[in-house]
């Protein structure tokens, strides 16, 4: 489980998701005390893309090696 949340992937899906919500949430003109809820969301999607990535990769190695 550790090497999932530390794997280079995950970190750049972090990053992205960071940036790219964070943007949408300084447009929005939300407070402070809706920032737990922008990093959780991104620690979410974040999490979320790398797994549907892995999966995609294994499912599709999977196939083509056949």
């Amino acid at each position: 489980m550790k090497a999932f949340f530390w794997s280079a992937s995950f970190l750049f899906f972090l990053m992205f998701t960071l940036i790219i919500l964070g943007i949408v949430f300084w447009l929005s003109g939300q407070g402070l005390s809706q920032l737990w809820r922008y990093v959780l969301i991104s620690l979410v999607t974040a999490a979320v893309l790398r797994g549907v990535t892995t999966w995609l990769k294994q499912h599709v190695m999977h196939h083509s090696s056949k």
